[in-house]
């Protein structure tokens, strides 16, 4: 870690720390450094401190990763690891914003994520890594948040090719480190992942949140059957895979993607044909055509995203 020395020389620092006792060390190294955690009152109060530059550095715990305007942001000290990019987006970001007193930020990484993790663009804040086909960087220049979201899922809840999804899934593993231990998931829009296992049965897995957890639960005819509580994305898949292996083996066809390989390019049957049909009329999914000859595989897949 650096010396006291070190800091005195840094202008509006803002540092990121894994716990409150993190926090309270790193702020005994800065002169006049201010803790900001959940039990902090007066935080507008320390903001506006903040920004007449009478407090020098602000050092929290899970506290001002999003939504707070603070653009006098000089130095951000990324403290506390993570392996979610959209919380390195965050974290970076509280430095980005504008403020003509500053000409650039000083990002100070102490462990070592930046290089790993990528800044995410819009789409990345959505769960996908670019841009639906048939969307530009024009199409979504000057919209609200809210309304690039509503475009991107419109866009993307469209009949694709569903043959990506395995790559996705595996661009999924490759960019979190994660194993899905071969779990046959279909990616969604909005990052979580669903695994359809027969007789009305959808397991989904959250994507994760801005501190690296996610949960996941079952649905059965439209109702939550049983949940895994937030935890580790890691975690979370250990006991998805651990449910599915004591309690599911019979469906194994279903969600083991190896088996689902064998048997997914031949023809969907009619029974599936059919349940496909009216999910697609009581979703009213007008945009999705469904031929006779789609694969069991695509079959499958649409059966998960609309069931």
């Amino acid at each position: 870690m650096f010396g006291a020395d070190f800091f005195r020389f840094l202008p509006a620092v803002h540092s990121f720390t894994a716990t409150v006792q993190h926090a309270h060390h790193i702020a005994e190294l800065i002169d006049g450094a201010v803790v900001v955690s959940a039990d902090t009152p007066d935080r507008a109060e320390i903001i506006e401190r903040f920004t007449k530059r009478e407090i020098p550095c602000l050092v929290n715990c899970m506290i001002f990763t999003e939504g707070t305007d603070m653009p006098l942001i000089e130095t951000v000290i990324i403290a506390r690891p993570t392996r979610n990019a959209s919380l390195y987006t965050q974290m970076v970001g509280r430095g980005l914003r504008l403020h003509p007193d500053k000409t650039d930020l000083q990002l100070i990484d102490c462990v070592g994520i930046t290089g790993k993790l990528n800044i995410c663009t819009a789409p990345d804040l959505f769960g996908i890594g670019k841009l639906p086909k048939g969307m530009t960087q024009a199409d979504i220049q000057g919209k609200r948040i809210t309304e690039i979201e509503d475009m991107i899922e419109e866009v993307a809840n469209r009949q694709p090719d569903w043959k990506i999804n395995v790559q996705l899934v595996e661009l999924f593993e490759q960019n979190g480190k994660y194993d899905t231990h071969n779990v046959n998931y279909i990616i969604m829009p909005d990052g979580s992942m669903l695994c359809s296992i027969g007789d009305k049965r959808v397991i989904k897995v959250r994507a994760e949140d801005i501190t690296g957890n996610s949960y996941a639960y079952m649905v059965h005819d439209n109702t939550i059957v049983w949940t895994i509580q937030p935890a580790p994305m890691q975690e979370v898949l250990d006991g998805v895979y651990n449910r599915l292996v004591c309690d599911y083996q019979r469906a194994k066809n279903l969600w083991d993607l190896e088996l689902v390989k064998r048997w997914g390019s031949l023809p969907a049957t009619l029974s599936q044909l059919s349940y496909l049909k009216k999910l697609i009329r009581r979703s009213h999914r007008n945009d999705i055509r469904v031929d006779d000859n789609i694969s069991k595989y695509e079959a499958s897949v649409l059966i998960g995203q609309l069931a």
